[in-house]
C-alpha cells in the first residue's frame, strides 16, 4: 500500500526482505512484532522479554510489555482507545468517530481553561473554591456557546463563574478561540 511505500522511503527506515533472526533484536530498546505468524510473534516476544526489550504484538496485549492505543488528539485533549487487542481496526474507527462527537469546541474550551487556570490559582482562593469555579464552568453551557461560536454567551458564562477580579481579563481569555 502507498503508506507502507512512503514509510519505506524514509531515511530512518531500513527494510530487508528476509526471515526474522534473533540478531535483529541486538541493541534494540523497543520492538513491534507484527508478522502473520502468531508463533513467530510469540517467539519474538519471549526473546525480547529475556533481553529486557520492550515488545508489542499488535493484536495480543497479553504477550506485550506495552500497548499502543489509538490516539485522538484535539488541541490539549488526548483520548487513548484500546480494544485490548481484539480489533485494532475497531480502535481506529472509534478514534475517527470521536472526531465527530468531540467537536472543535472541546479544544477551544481546553485552551480557555489553560489560560484561565493560572489566573485563578494566582488569586489563592483555595482548592475547594477553585474546583467550584472550574466545575461550574464545565457544567455551564460553555461548550455549547463555543460550539455556536457565540463569544458573547461565552463571556457572560465566564463573568458568572470567575471571580470579579478576573472580569477585565475575559476578552483576552476568549481571544482567538473560535
Amino acid at each position: 500500500d502507498d503508506d507502507l511505500r512512503q514509510a519505506l522511503d524514509l531515511p530512518c527506515v531500513r527494510y530487508e526482505c528476509r526471515s526474522f533472526q534473533d540478531a535483529d533484536l541486538d541493541g534494540r530498546f523497543l520492538v513491534i512484532a507484527s508478522t502473520s505468524s502468531e508463533e513467530l510473534n510469540w517467539r519474538i516476544s519471549r526473546e525480547c522479554e529475556a533481553r529486557g526489550i520492550l515488545c508489542n504484538i499488535v493484536d495480543q496485549p497479553e504477550k506485550c510489555s506495552f500497548i499502543v492505543p489509538a490516539l485522538f488528539t484535539q488541541g490539549d485533549l488526548t483520548v487513548a482507545i484500546s480494544t485490548g487487542g481484539a480489533s485494532p481496526a475497531m480502535a481506529r474507527k472509534i478514534r475517527k468517530g470521536l472526531g465527530e462527537f468531540l467537536g472543535s469546541e472541546y479544544g477551544a474550551a481546553l485552551l480557555l481553561m489553560s489560560r484561565l487556570r493560572p489566573l485563578v490559582l494566582e488569586l489563592g482562593l483555595g482548592s475547594p473554591r477553585n474546583a467550584g469555579i472550574f466545575r461550574g464552568l464545565v457544567d455551564s453551557g460553555l461548550l455549547e456557546a463555543l460550539e455556536r461560536k457565540d463569544m458573547a454567551a461565552a463571556a457572560d458564562l465566564l463573568a458568572a463563574h470567575v471571580p470579579g477580579q478576573l472580569h477585565n481579563r475575559i476578552p483576552e481569555l476568549l481571544d482567538g478561540l473560535c
